[in-house]
């Protein structure tokens, strides 16, 4: 059911715009507008096109735009002023962190109203993908309301809000390719084998997250015919088992015409191949939806250098991919990641991008701690240039000898830069144990006395008695010492 609102105009904007303090739109500083003509205070009322909790589909946007709201009352407005209305679009029902989309007014086609406020389909879809999910096969549901302004040049007057603060449903713009959840490569590495093609690794979702990688090893012996080549395929094109000349219809990704970039073959003509020309090891970095591709070094560590340990290079993180590299650090102040440990490196140097949790290479702005010194287990992820830090408040040991409560284990001591803890634990003979974090399972480490991993192994008590046990978190690998008291 479509929903009238009349704006309700400040006192002043209902005897004249007389001059007052408003917002400058772009800045968020205050401006001041000069004496213009009397507009009602009722002199605007809006409909909504789109009822609250309704649909909108901007794959079938008329000339790219979605009709929104419908002015049908616009009295005494200014002939020499312009209407503006301004969409917010938020996440959550109390529209905090909401994003503006200028929407374009423009005269309506009919008599049934006086002007149109419609949203350009790339705008929102811009908005979809920002704040939800850039895959477009899932719906999304956003909030939004409206509120309008008189434009005199780059003088703005708040009018108030129109039309009704609601929900909708937007199914976003698809893409000109399809982004399938698995990629292959074939070319060099296995005798240009469509049907041995080397599977990609991947996590997530494949839009939220389009790289796709693999550790290659380039020898100089594999770059005498022209370089290392190799074309990307899909799931469905390692499937059909068909070479481009066999089949056009299938999909073979390969080189752009700029450096870096992707091309799709066509019905028309095949795709070049990708060529890497220097040997090493390497991180084949495959984004399939930014159509783009590059190599990295692969390091077997990553290093966290910062306050927490006097800016040196005595934490390092490990991996087992060469994408996620994780471990525990001693954080306070700020600190960054490097590849290799030294600042001038060809591995690596990130500091802060964007946000305080996206990685930069080459960046001079430190990651800062924003929260409580202390203990953190990371995980940094090369894939996708990011981080997640987790505080580890309590680390205990937990096994057979207290019925394996986690909630309830052995709490050991930590040091003053948190990197060693120790506890007194009593054991039988047949007890083994791990140790815990934060009181769950979550993190947890095992394996053997030198060399704890996270999710290894139960260790075994060594013999009746009580000991005193120390965990090591300052080398690596990680390491617990076990004396007898």
């Amino acid at each position: 059911m479509k929903k009238f609102l009349n704006i309700a105009l400040t006192a002043v904007l209902a005897l004249a715009f007389s001059a007052c303090d408003d917002v400058d739109l772009e800045k968020g500083t205050p401006s001041t507008t000069p004496q213009q003509p009397i507009i009602p205070a009722d002199g605007i009322t809006a409909i909504d096109v789109v009822a609250n909790g309704g649909s909108v589909n901007l794959e079938t946007a008329t000339d790219g735009y979605v009709d929104l709201l419908d002015i049908t009352k616009l009295e005494n407005f200014p002939e020499n002023q312009e209407l503006k209305i301004v969409m917010n679009v938020s996440t959550s029902q109390d529209m905090s962190a909401a994003r503006q989309i200028d929407l374009n007014v423009i005269p309506a086609p009919d008599g049934t109203a006086i002007k149109v406020a419609q949203v350009s389909a790339t705008d929102l879809d811009e908005a979809v993908k920002a704040m939800v999910t850039r895959d477009p096969t899932v719906q999304s549901t956003l909030y939004v309301n409206y509120v309008a302004y008189a434009l005199d040049g780059t003088t703005t007057v708040l009018l108030g809000s129109v039309g009704t603060q609601q929900s909708i449903v937007i199914t976003p713009l698809s893409y000109e390719h399809i982004v399938e959840s698995t990629y292959y490569i074939y070319g060099t590495i296995n005798g240009n084998s469509i049907a041995d093609a080397v599977q990609l690794s991947h996590q997530g979702n494949q839009y939220d997250n389009p790289v796709f990688q693999l550790k290659v090893d380039i020898s100089s012996d594999q770059l005498t015919d022209g370089g290392w080549k190799f074309k990307v395929i899909p799931a469905s094109t390692k499937q059909a088992g068909q070479t481009w000349e066999q089949n056009h219809s299938l999909t073979f990704i390969g080189s752009g015409e700029e450096e870096g970039t992707l091309a799709y073959a066509t019905t028309e003509a095949d795709c070049e191949w990708i060529v890497v020309d220097k040997p090493g090891e390497f991180m084949l970095n495959i984004n399939v939806l930014d159509q783009t591709w590059s190599i990295s070094n692969a390091i077997p560590f990553v290093y966290v250098p910062g306050d927490g340990n006097g800016w040196s290079w005595s934490t390092k993180l490990s991996t087992t991919n060469y994408i996620n590299y994780t471990g525990f650090a001693n954080l306070k102040g700020s600190f960054k990641f490097t590849g290799a440990a030294e600042w001038n490196n060809d591995k690596g140097n990130y500091g802060a991008g964007e946000t305080n949790y996206q990685l930069q290479n080459g960046s001079n702005t430190n990651f800062t701690v924003d929260g409580t010194e202390g203990l953190y287990y990371l995980n940094v992820n090369l894939g996708n240039m990011s981080y997640t830090k987790t505080l580890i408040t309590s680390i205990g040991i937990v096994g057979s000898n207290n019925d394996w409560n986690a909630a309830a284990p052995i709490e050991m001591t930590p040091s003053d830069d948190n990197l060693t803890w120790e506890g007194e634990v009593t054991l039988s003979d047949s007890d083994i144990f791990k140790f815990c974090m934060n009181h769950g399972w979550d993190i947890n480490l095992g394996g053997t006395e030198d060399n704890l991993t996270v999710g290894g192994n139960n260790l075994d008590s060594p013999g009746a008695g009580t000991y005193l046990i120390l965990l090591d978190l300052s080398v690596y690998p990680y390491q617990c010492f076990i004396e007898e008291q």
